[in-house]
């Protein structure tokens, strides 16, 4: 039986700006354009990156970008991945029923936005630089983001167990949360042959952020 969002909170109004819809959007855009950018840089920071020990096929340097000569695209990429996934989830908050593990998701998907927006500071990361304020911040709020894979999809996912119309990706996030710090430590363990990281940011927060947002949409437009 389809119900739509406005069925199950008619306090809302009827018109606002950040509707569902572009709520569904930005959580979907969030991932394709960050990695696309960091794709992008891989490409034309090559040179650099290889001059730092940081060969993009087998290191996966992400961070490390934001020290090249087009790092400043790369800080844009962070703070622009951050500031969709906070709205995403205003829109994401508003379509789930409450509970606790609503909130302990919500929370950590805050966290990961929030995270990302002040992690876009500069890594200090080249070879045999001192890390100072900014590069300390930028430490702190990566570990911060990568901690929160974890209680982000496993909260929601718990909660969308008790929530018909989200039912459907429930266990997918339940599992997403799980394996995500098995699959780290799975990945960091692996031999530095390929840029495994890049599978796991992909597979883990960045495929899940699509495919919630995706099933946003469609409640959003009554097709789910």
């Amino acid at each position: 039986m389809n119900t739509t969002i406005s069925a199950v909170q008619p306090t809302l109004p009827r018109q606002r700006f950040w509707t569902l819809r572009r709520a569904a959007l930005a959580g979907m855009i969030a991932p394709i354009l960050w990695c696309s950018v960091l794709l992008l840089l891989d490409i034309i920071q090559y040179n650099f990156l290889i001059g730092i020990g940081a060969n993009p096929l087998t290191t996966a340097p992400a961070s490390e970008n934001g020290m090249g000569p087009y790092g400043w695209l790369y800080v844009a990429s962070d703070f622009t991945l951050g500031l969709l996934t906070v709205l995403f989830a205003l829109g994401l908050m508003r379509s789930i029923k409450g509970g606790v593990w609503k909130w302990v998701g919500m929370a950590g998907m805050f966290i990961f936005g929030f995270g990302f927006m002040i992690g876009s500071a500069p890594c200090e990361c080249l070879p045999g630089q001192q890390v100072g304020v900014w590069g300390q911040i930028h430490n702190w709020a990566s570990i911060a983001l990568l901690l929160t894979t974890i209680p982000m999809p496993l909260g929601l996912g718990l909660a969308f167990r008790h929530d018909e119309r989200w039912r459907r990706v429930a266990w997918y996030s339940i599992g997403t949360g799980l394996s995500a710090p098995v699959l780290f430590v799975i990945v960091n363990a692996l031999p530095p042959v390929f840029s495994w990281f890049y599978l796991w940011l992909l597979f883990i927060p960045f495929a899940w952020l699509a495919v919630t947002a995706h099933h946003l949409g469609r409640l959003a437009n009554g097709e789910a």
